[in-house]
């Protein structure tokens, strides 16, 4: 039933961006294969770009000065520039700005050497407004705002789940740590011993005995339940 939830939750996000029209010149290339480097978050990016009867074939990244986490809004740059078969027009993603500035740096290098790229951006930038109804709006599909739009599904509100990056899971993707819980199923099926007391008195040492209590207690003594609620069986 949960999981039903989710798909119906997912099929309403909308991806609400600014769409780049076209307007200008047809762009013109030379074939044949062309490098070019930018600055990234971390440092050079350097790509090649094979031209092929006046398209962009193709976009391989030959050395990154960035983490796997901003691969996917690379790759978003990517394939809208050979979509679009120019640069032009091509935004930075929020997220990974940086990054991906260098990246349209180092495509744009190599395309200046293939010929023309076409006409400036700024000449072609259009806005698209979008007029959605809904019962309420989570901004941002971390691990926070996935419970929340859940939550609110359950419910039987409409939600709308926004999110500025190409792919769901905020900084919560990276996560590598555990999830904190006591008197769960999975940890009597596996004989391991465990009390809410516990959990209370590790969480206020840990906080060095600042946290507010009632606070404390109430994450234990739902802790268990957080946990039914998350894994889908």
């Amino acid at each position: 039933m949960k999981k039903n939830i989710l798909f119906t939750l997912l099929s309403l996000i909308f991806v609400i961006m600014i769409s780049c029209a076209g307007g200008g010149k047809e762009s013109s290339y030379t074939d044949g294969v062309y490098e070019g480097s930018g600055t990234g978050h971390q440092g050079p990016i350097k790509v090649s770009v094979t031209i092929s009867s006046n398209k962009i074939e193709k976009i391989d990244v030959l050395e990154k000065a960035y983490s796997d986490f901003s691969d996917m809004a690379v790759k978003k740059v990517i394939d809208e520039t050979i979509k679009k078969n120019t640069i032009d027009g091509v935004n930075t993603v929020s997220g990974a700005t940086r990054t991906t500035k260098g990246t349209i740096e180092a495509i744009t290098a190599a395309l200046t050497q293939a010929g023309t790229i076409g006409a400036s951006s700024k000449e072609t930038v259009a806005k698209e407004d979008i007029t959605v109804d809904t019962d309420i709006v989570v901004i941002g599909s971390g691990g926070a705002g996935m419970s929340a739009a859940l939550s609110a599904k359950e419910s039987g509100l409409d939600v709308t789940l926004i999110e500025k990056m190409v792919y769901l899971g905020g900084n919560t993707v990276r996560a590598k740590g555990g999830l904190n819980a006591a008197e769960t199923k999975y940890q009597r099926s596996l004989g391991i011993v465990d009390t809410i007391k516990t959990f209370i008195d590790d969480t206020m040492k840990g906080g060095k005995n600042i946290n507010d209590p009632e606070l404390v207690k109430y994450l234990a003594e739902n802790s268990s339940d957080a946990i039914e609620w998350m894994v889908w069986e």
